[in-house]
């Protein structure tokens, strides 16, 4: 039995009873989640509690003669609360009644809320069957018992309306990671529409040290000492949490000037994520590389802001890059920050001393902007997809097959493919350009245009991380493969600097590559001591005939299209915005592109137990910084491989 336990009752009176209670469900191999081993919280205990409450499997209810303290302005004990609470999230609950005729010490009698506290019980015989004991021998048999019963009994339908078998991860409010290493904090929806989870992993996982120290006293014949190594673990586990908990929350100045407290990941938005629109127009796998994603850098420090300090002198991290300037270099420099008030997210980065944002987190849709898109499930191991649909009925088809073929862990093991239509990624590069030339009629030049600065917002795509130039302007910063030859020599720019990137978008949306002459440019040295760069002059585009992305006739047009987006000479060069978006509008309606582009969305799948109780399948982004050590099986060790694991394992 691999499950989050929560331990409800009065304290004082039942002390010994939680004990037994604690007993059985360790006996399970079960995580027995009772009130001693919480950490310090900013919140009441109260809402702590129901928290707690909401994100496990099972509740435990023990009653005996107290109704137990009543916060103010509340109509009900925390017990009471925490029993409704988990009811509400569809959260099991076994309770237990101590026996009216067991002698019960006078001074844990609650005589002035008796009527309260036989309303409760009333309302527990009403709602769930419950078993009365007499002794913490016989409730320890009796939870043993019911937690068994519970994990073999048929699972019932869930708030979202699907059955799931197996453990699901436990997704934790932001304001937990203050008190929490390790948790699995919601972040937004991801581009498929599933909710994204960023796993944190802060602690340090003992269980290998305590197998080895187990394994270390072991002799033949003698049962090792296993209350004391699971006290001992306990403890170091409970220090662990108190150690690690406060890593990498950091104010955060915030655009408005005020401060907040966050948690900023280890990884940059570049490792994290990669815009939905550079995994349209690559086939490059859904996570890039890091050469890809040097690629896709801007390689020339902007000339924004105070100079940086190292990341690593503000965090204590020494794998933290050193932030010369808050600016474009593919989200190379910027990290994810979560507000612990709100769970809001934002874009952050290190600029003069200190942590500043630089603007909140997009969160993009794949579904809001190409509603057309279908999709194709397939099951981790065959080879031909097994159900496919529209793309707005992925989420529940997603999930219907999850319930089927979760594993006991709760990861689900299916691959997903989004077939666009590739006259719709024509439509959508349109929309893209439109968004550009209505820039350049403000005097406006973007000046780092490229797919990666692209995001695929709801409602229509957003450009970010401009240089906000007008004509006549230097560019500081360049990305080798984007921008134009003048900008790579830092001559001044226009606004067909950037016509260039969008004449290679129009390459990629075609399938094709450039091939012709190329020079070789010296420059500046970079940071990885690169200082010569090719760059196409006048190039060619070779698109494959056996793509067929449309008739040989307008092939031809399109092909001169893109050439005359991407000569060397910028006066030569398609000069607006504007005529662009002319040109590729009566192009996409004189020679209609054919085909589909296939997409995958990264990230690991898995069911979640959401904080309101509910679960779902979710999509994992992963924050550890590091391999955590796996746990060494000693003969002292009576889990099962499906145990829990531990609430501070990495």
């Amino acid at each position: 039995m691999a499950q989050r336990v929560f331990i409800s009752s009065t304290s004082i009176d039942l002390q010994d009873y939680r004990q037994a209670v604690f007993r059985a469900i360790q006996g399970l191999g079960g995580y027995a989640d009772d009130m001693i081993f919480w950490s310090a919280d900013d919140r009441d205990g109260t809402t702590v509690s129901t928290d707690r409450v909401r994100q496990s499997d099972v509740v435990i209810l023990l009653v005996a003669h107290r109704y137990g303290y009543v916060p103010d302005g509340s109509p009900y004990s925390v017990t009471e609360l925490e029993f409704r609470a988990a009811r509400d999230a569809n959260v099991p609950v076994l309770a237990f009644l101590v026996d009216e005729d067991l002698p019960w010490p006078p001074r844990f009698v609650e005589h002035d809320r008796a009527t309260e506290l036989a309303r409760f019980k009333a309302t527990i015989d009403k709602q769930v069957t419950r078993r009365t004991f007499s002794s913490a021998d016989q409730l320890t048999a009796l939870v043993t018992q019911s937690l068994v019963a519970l994990a073999n009994r048929p699972p019932s339908r869930s708030r979202a309306g699907v059955s799931f078998t197996g453990s699901a991860r436990l997704i934790s409010p932001a304001g937990a990671l203050r008190t929490t290493p390790d948790a699995d904090v919601r972040i937004g929806a991801a581009e498929d529409g599933l909710h994204c989870v960023l796993e944190v992993r802060r602690g340090t996982n003992v269980a290998s040290l305590v197998a080895s120290i187990a394994n270390a006293v072991a002799r033949p014949g003698v049962e090792p000492p296993v209350a004391i190594l699971q006290t001992f673990q306990q403890a170091i586990e409970q220090h662990s949490r108190q150690v690690w908990a406060g890593e990498r929350i950091l104010p955060v100045t915030m655009l408005d000037g005020t401060r907040r407290d966050m948690f900023v990941a280890r990884s940059t938005l570049g490792t994290l994520f990669r815009p939905l629109f550079a995994e349209i127009l690559d086939s490059r796998p859904p996570r890039a590389t890091n050469a890809a994603r040097r690629r896709d850098a801007t390689v020339a420090p902007a000339r924004v802001g105070s100079p940086g300090t190292n990341a690593a002198a503000l965090t204590g991290d020494a794998s933290s890059p050193v932030i010369k300037a808050l600016q474009s270099v593919g989200g190379q420099n910027r990290f994810l920050g979560i507000a612990l008030d709100d769970g809001s997210v934002h874009s952050v980065g290190v600029q003069s001393d200190g942590w500043v944002e630089w603007r909140s987190f997009l969160f993009e849709s794949l579904a809001d902007n190409f509603p057309e898109a279908r999709f194709a499930l397939r099951h981790r191991g065959r080879s031909r997809a097994t159900v496919d649909g529209a793309i707005a009925d992925y989420v529940p088809t997603i999930e219907q097959e999850a319930s089927r073929v979760a594993g006991d862990d709760g990861h689900v093991e299916i691959d997903t493919i989004f077939q666009l239509e590739r006259r719709d990624v024509g439509r959508m590069l349109l929309a893209i350009a439109t968004l550009v030339s209505d820039s350049h009629a403000q005097g406006r030049i973007h000046g780092d245009l490229k797919p990666t600065n692209i995001v695929l917002t709801p409602g229509r795509p957003t450009l970010i991380d401009d240089f906000d130039l007008k004509t006549g302007d230097v560019a500081p910063g360049w990305t080798p493969d984007w921008s134009s030859p003048e900008q790579v020599l830092g001559n001044p720019i226009a606004p067909s600097t950037d016509i260039y990137p969008l004449g290679v978008m129009v390459v990629r949306l075609l399938g094709g590559r450039l091939v012709g002459e190329v020079r070789k440019f010296k420059t500046a040295p970079l940071a990885d001591g690169r200082d010569e760069f090719d760059v196409f002059y006048d190039p060619f585009i070779h698109v494959d005939p056996k793509q067929a992305v449309m008739t040989n006739a307008g092939l031809s047009a399109w092909l001169a299209f893109g050439r005359a987006c991407l000569t060397f000479n910028p006066d030569q060069r398609v000069h607006s915005a504007a005529r662009f978006v002319d040109r590729l509008a009566a192009l996409l309606e004189e020679h209609p592109l054919q085909g589909r582009v296939d997409v995958s969305i990264p990230g690991k799948l898995t069911v979640a137990r959401l904080p309101d109780g509910s679960q779902r399948v979710v999509r994992l982004i992963d924050d550890s910084p590091r391999p955590s050590p796996q746990p060494v099986a000693g003969p002292w060790d009576t889990r099962s491989a499906a145990g829990p694991r531990s609430p501070v394992a990495g």
